[in-house]
């Protein structure tokens, strides 16, 4: 009965059986479990249900097929990959072999000469099944990698390593000439102030509470299923999911208005941390600006004025010497970051103006008509 429940995509009778006592990872003649059934009908809502109650993922039936091999094998008739994202999002083993040495990606068809190309093939292939680690993907975030992930402070470390150095050279090159010059002391302060102003925002946004939806330990999940539809559910945290709220893998926990994880402070932006993030950014931007405003005028003074020709035997730095090297490096590494935050500020911005989030206005989830439905 678990296996016709995963096939019709019911999580409310699988629920109903479980409770009975039943496996969720019994198997049938043909040794597949319930996880088999629901990826070959691409059964999406049963299929987190079943992961998260303990499906094994990567089970083989007597063909040696594994529930993502049977979800690669029916795309075609199912019209859609979702089924396999979620699979890989949540540790299916992309190299599994069946009793055929065929690995799912080898059940997806190789175009023929002359025959127009399988879109969702192609997809397959070339982006969704490869197993490429990427610094894009895996470290900054910035596409899909469809593969289980954990959160890492490799980028958290980075951001700090970055700041730090950056100040390094400033100090090295820029800063010291301004003070020589005794010019411009209000800009060299306010830089640094602004370094400073955004430690400490990177900080309120890393230990912040993103706004996650809390587990309530009287509240009974599965009864919950006879009243609610299973998609306004999270079967992983076992609440109930807001209109905005989404479930994010690295995490482990849902997020309400769900904006995005950020690598960079090693933490989601939600409701409850998105003013302090938003605020972070665009100091960030400010100070990044000031960097090169200080770059500009350095070069001025060192290069045109020639400020520090009476100063040159006078020890202001132990790495005086180094100062003009220093200076075009760090010209170059902020003017480069600058372009960067400053897109992400006015991304975030422009989210604002909407009043939508990024997973919202960039997601090919039609999120409007979810917030229709949930009104």
């Amino acid at each position: 009965m678990l296996h016709v429940s995963a096939q019709g995509d019911s999580p409310v009778s699988l629920a109903y059986f479980l409770e009975k006592g039943l496996n969720i990872n019994s198997k049938d003649y043909r040794e597949s479990t319930p996880l088999h059934w629901a990826a070959f009908s691409n059964a999406e809502c049963i299929l987190n249900y079943i992961i998260a109650w303990g499906g094994d993922l990567n089970a083989q039936d007597s063909k040696g097929l594994t529930p993502l091999h049977l979800a690669v094998k029916s795309y075609k008739d199912n019209h859609s990959t979702r089924g396999i994202k979620q699979l890989l999002l949540k540790g299916a083993d992309r190299n599994a072999l069946d009793y055929e040495t065929k690995k799912p990606i080898d059940y997806v068809p190789l175009p023929q000469p002359g025959e127009r190309p399988d879109e969702m093939a192609l997809e397959l292939r070339n982006k969704i099944l490869i197993n490429e680690w990427s610094i894009m993907g895996d470290c900054l975030m910035i596409k899909n990698s469809f593969k289980k992930q954990k959160k890492s402070p490799f980028t958290l470390i980075c951001y700090l390593v970055l700041m730090g150095v950056s100040f390094f050279l400033l100090e090295v090159s820029s800063y010291q000439v301004l003070r020589v010059s005794d010019q411009s002391e209000w800009l060299l302060y306010g830089s640094q102030s602004l370094f400073g102003l955004a430690l400490f925002l990177w900080l309120m946004v890393w230990l912040s509470d993103p706004g996650s939806i809390k587990r309530d330990p009287d509240l009974n999940f599965i009864k919950l299923l006879d009243t609610l539809e299973a998609s306004s559910l999270c079967p992983d945290c076992e609440v109930i999911r807001t209109p905005r709220c989404r479930h994010c893998n690295l995490c482990g926990k849902c997020v309400d208005r769900f904006d995005h994880h950020c690598p960079w402070v090693n933490n989601c932006i939600g409701k409850g941390n998105y003013a302090q993030f938003y605020i972070f950014v665009v100091v960030q931007s400010i100070y990044l600006i000031s960097v090169v405003i200080v770059s500009g005028l350095y070069f001025k003074l060192e290069f045109v004025d020639d400020v520090y020709a009476p100063f040159e035997d006078r020890e202001m730095h132990p790495w005086h010497k180094y100062r003009r090297g220093a200076g075009i490096l760090m010209s170059f590494v902020s003017a480069l970051f600058m372009v960067s935050v400053m897109f992400l500020c006015w991304v975030q911005t422009g989210n604002l103006c909407r009043g939508e989030t990024t997973c919202e206005r960039y997601s090919k989830t039609n999120y409007r008509m979810l917030h229709a439905r949930h009104q």
